[in-house]
């Protein structure tokens, strides 16, 4: 059992099937929406979370990436976007963890074939990602910025031809 406490920010296609991920790998998550955090809005769970003991997943379009972390002041953050740096969360406080996937949400798939790219800082929370999706999917890479910028450009060029 995880010690970590996992938030999703986000309601979209990734938000959904990361909430499944998690969920079948024994992990119970919090959702809330982008537009929530941004508003001030604060239900109850969110309140009571410890956001030093939290795992935060910004599955959130990346424009919004910066101004949604800005709101997790001791948290270990996760951005899910394959073009925007490492660089835009808090400095040994973040990771990108990239699946190389489309989602659409509603519709269930088989999670064990696909790629996750981890590029992190912290080697907490690198092992505990590479633990938590090693059970998820059979492929989580490590990588670094320049080579997961490499990947993505030939996901984004296989996408458009």
């Amino acid at each position: 059992m995880s010690e970590f406490q996992y938030v999703i920010i986000g309601r979209g296609n990734l938000a959904w099937h990361l909430q499944r991920m998690l969920n079948s790998s024994g992990i119970s998550t919090s959702v809330f929406k982008s537009d929530w955090i941004l508003s001030g809005f604060s239900s109850g769970d969110y309140k009571s979370m410890d956001h030093n003991n939290c795992i935060v997943f910004l599955a959130v379009r990346d424009d919004g990436i910066e101004s949604i972390a800005g709101r997790f002041n001791n948290a270990l953050l996760v951005h899910c976007s394959g073009s925007k740096s490492l660089n835009i969360l808090p400095r040994n406080r973040g990771a990108v963890l990239w699946p190389i996937q489309t989602f659409i949400k509603g519709v269930e798939m088989p999670y064990g074939n696909i790629p996750f790219i981890l590029e992190c800082e912290s080697s907490e929370l690198r092992f505990e990602l590479l633990d938590r999706f090693s059970k998820i999917s059979s492929f989580v890479q490590c990588t670094d910025p320049v080579s997961r910028m490499k990947v993505h450009l030939a996901a984004v060029l296989s996408q458009n031809f």
